[in-house]
């Protein structure tokens, strides 16, 4: 009897341990685990990062810059998300020409996350604003022909870790 109720003890434990666990949503895009970076946009907002990483494409296209942040708006309203792009394109921009790339993509995400007991689950919604540089240099949303701002080279890192620690601009080769 003594170890039925050890063997209880130790399944119950168990089960509460494994209930108290981090729920981590799956994306198209990785994983959603936390601690997140955050971005400090112009007009004083802040956007939680989820990353910043490299993309490259299997059909040929050149690589990318990718941002993808919390969107305080539903992820899939296109007008908002155009909107929140301008306002973080400024603050992203120093990053991706750092990088040497000539294409950038902002992406929108909802992430809600779900437990109870041993069940995790999730929904990542998202929207992509793709940004690409003319050969003039000019920086403008795919598909239209507004430019946007100019990029500030001399910009302080505008993305931060969860401790504060800011995340370099990346230097080209050459400079």
């Amino acid at each position: 009897m003594r170890s039925l109720i050890a063997i209880g003890l130790v399944l119950g434990s168990g089960l509460a341990f494994a209930s108290c666990r981090q729920c981590s949503p799956i994306g198209p895009y990785g994983a959603y685990a936390p601690p997140f970076m955050h971005v400090d946009l112009a007009n004083h907002q802040q956007l939680v990062v989820y990353r910043v990483a490299a993309v490259t494409f299997t059909n040929g296209d050149p690589p990318v810059l990718q941002i993808e942040y919390e969107a305080p708006f539903v992820a899939t309203d296109s007008e908002q998300a155009r909107t929140t792009a301008r306002l973080l394109w400024p603050s992203f921009a120093p990053y991706v020409q750092g990088a040497g790339m000539r294409a950038a993509v902002l992406t929108a995400s909802n992430v809600t996350r779900r437990s109870a007991g041993l069940y995790c689950g999730s929904n990542v919604r998202s929207s992509n604003i793709f940004v690409v540089r003319e050969s003039t240099g000019v920086w403008h949303f795919q598909k239209d022909t507004l430019a946007l701002a100019a990029i500030d080279s001399a910009a302080a890192p505008t993305i931060f870790a969860a401790d504060g620690q800011p995340l370099l601009l990346p230097k080209r080769a050459g400079h």
